[in-house]
């Protein structure tokens, strides 16, 4: 059994080879299946980030910190219908 675990491993690893071996680095073509995590790929999100926030500052967007505690639907006591109905 854990050779065939491990037959799956090496199937995936020699797909996701042949994957990166590819000339084509087109993003539209991504299928979602092999995802960057390198630094480089990081910082280059931070960026593209940055530049957005950047870009939302200058026409006049406004950030504002939320407190931890704050919650967009505070919890309500559950209600009970039970004998509501007319006889």
């Amino acid at each position: 059994m854990a050779d065939d675990l491990d037959d799956d491993f090496d199937s995936i690893d020699s797909t996701d080879a042949a994957d990166d071996n590819s000339s084509s680095s087109d993003d539209s073509s991504n299928s979602g299946i092999a995802i960057d995590y390198s630094l480089a790929s990081k910082d280059k999100e931070r960026e593209e980030l940055d530049r957005q926030i950047a870009e939302f500052l200058a026409r006049g967007g406004k950030i504002s910190q939320v407190d931890t505690h704050v919650c967009a639907d505070p919890p309500q006591k559950p209600s009970s219908s039970y004998g509501s109905r007319p006889i």
